[in-house]
């Protein structure tokens, strides 16, 4: 059955589907960061996000330890209209992965406001402020948490 036209379609991510990741956005900072550990992400908990044949982005999960875990997501700009089918497809994903993990972290840069009200509508919480020199290059990150429901 052939996709409908501005389909979203998921795939297990591969290491070469970062090279499509030409333009991080707001998200440069990320980039040496992520490229360092493109052999964890494909390890099965992550995916690639596409509409169509267009390449919007890449998320999963990254092991801490059998009960935790920590969210990332990298998606091209200029998307914004596929917005709620990512957010949809993210929350899912999030959702089943609760089952296994169940604390799942996000960092954001307090100055992301995007990824902000971002992790906010997928149920996340702010757990512990700023934490100064956080990201790689001094920045300081905000730690979000989602926990499972007992």
């Amino acid at each position: 059955r052939a996709p409908m036209p501005g389909q979203l379609r998921l795939e297990p991510f591969k290491k070469e589907h970062a090279a499509l990741l030409d333009d991080y956005g707001a998200q440069a900072w990320v980039k040496d960061y992520f490229e360092a550990c493109l052999d964890d992400a494909e390890d099965g908990l992550a995916v690639s996000v596409w509409v169509d044949q267009d390449f919007i982005g890449c998320a999963g999960l990254a092991p801490v330890h059998d009960y935790r875990a920590i969210a990332w997501a990298l998606f091209v700009p200029g998307y914004p209209q596929h917005f709620i089918k990512v957010h949809r497809a993210t929350k899912a994903f999030l959702r089943e992965h609760l089952k296994a993990f169940p604390r799942i972290e996000a960092y954001i840069d307090p100055e992301f406001t995007r990824a902000i009200r971002w992790v906010k509508s997928l149920g996340f919480r702010e757990e512990c402020g700023y934490k100064p020199y956080f990201f790689p290059d001094g920045r300081a990150g905000a730690e979000w948490v989602m926990l499972r429901e007992n």
